[in-house]
């Protein structure tokens, strides 16, 4: 049987070297136009976490407050009489707002496993309170997932200082207005925040507060939600209205390494004052943090501890009544003022922010 042989048309001619490198050069202009659509859509998505993540934790403080009659404070627990929550002891290192939110943010465990009778040390740096052991670690290195901002860098990773590793947040609560003249025992008040400088009033906003009424329980001391130690507000003492009165915000714990970088538990680390604007260079970054980025020295430390993020142009802050806002950078340094003070009485337009 003859078999016969399909015949193949030899003249059809291949791609040629340049139509190949046209192809090349196509696919390669359509990957440079979308990737930074795909790092946009990644970024959109990890900010949309960080403000679902600050509007949870609002609605862990309303749920205290509505137990406790009044929110969580600072350090210690001296402040029972406007604190129904029935834990005592005058110690600055009995925990940040965040120990006290443990069972309102899921984790009950490790806030009975915490023993508050424990005496703290007098030191801010390893204080015993935090030292205590939760699932063969120090309480202090347990990592809160609702406290770590995808798009930040030192989110989910655990800092060495002193030998003793921590865990970082990337959130803090709202302590208001405080002077500039606090400083980190230097004679210089701070880089950038000088008569002449447009973005700074210096002490102008607020000259009635001091630095004694920082550990204040007076509520007409304290012209935040929090303060740095006893404070412990009510809802009721909110008098500028829930939606233009600053609860919690973003911070950037490696642009501040004397304090912020010691950890979601630690009393110092997690009260923020509004009094360096937002995204305020900082002091430079620890080495572990990677490359220094935005964070040139400062010598006032209320500068130094700001509202901060890595997103873009600003930073997200909750409020009093649960909502979330993206706030520029650029937002006029007296509105800012005001939206961390709650009790001031002076009106905000919502277009200021």
């Amino acid at each position: 049987m003859k078999r016969h042989r399909l015949a193949v048309d030899s003249s059809r001619p291949g791609f040629t070297l340049v139509e190949l490198l046209v192809v090349i050069a196509i696919i390669g202009v359509l990957v440079a136009l979308l990737l930074p659509a795909v790092q946009m859509a990644r970024e959109a998505a990890r900010k949309m976490q960080c403000s679902s993540q600050l509007h949870n934790l609002v609605l862990a403080m309303q749920q205290y407050e509505g137990r406790y009659e009044a929110y969580p404070n600072n350090g210690g627990y001296s402040s029972v009489a406007r604190s129904k929550n029935g834990l005592v002891g005058n110690d600055a290192s009995k925990g940040s707002v965040f120990v006290k939110l443990l069972p309102f943010i899921e984790q009950e465990a490790l806030y009975d496993t915490l023993d508050f009778r424990v005496a703290g040390s007098t030191g801010t740096w390893l204080p015993r309170f935090e030292a205590q052991s939760f699932a063969g670690k120090r309480a202090g290195e347990f990592m809160l997932d609702i406290l770590q901002c995808p798009t930040a860098e030192s989110s989910g990773r655990i800092v060495t200082k002193g030998g003793v590793n921590i865990a970082p947040t990337n959130y803090g609560v709202c302590w208001g207005y405080q002077p500039i003249n606090e400083t980190f025992g230097n004679t210089t008040q701070c880089d950038n925040c000088n008569a002449t400088n447009p973005n700074f009033l210096v002490n102008a906003f607020r000259t009635n507060i001091t630095v004694a009424q920082q550990y204040s329980v007076n509520p007409k001391d304290v012209s935040g939600m929090f303060s740095r130690y006893d404070f412990a507000s009510r809802h009721a003492d909110c008098k500028d209205g829930t939606s233009h009165t600053i609860m919690l915000g973003e911070i950037r714990p490696e642009c501040c390494p004397d304090v912020t970088e010691l950890g979601w538990m630690n009393w110092a680390a997690t009260v923020i004052p509004t009094t360096g604007g937002i995204n305020f260079v900082g002091q430079e970054p620890a080495p572990f943090y990677g490359t220094p980025n935005a964070c040139t020295p400062a010598t006032s430390w209320v500068t130094a501890i700001s509202f901060r993020s890595q997103h873009s142009g600003g930073a997200q802050f909750s409020f009093v009544d649960g909502s979330t806002k993206f706030i520029a950078e650029t937002i006029d340094y007296q509105v800012f003022q005001q939206l961390g003070d709650r009790r001031d009485a002076i009106p905000i337009d919502d277009s200021a922010f």
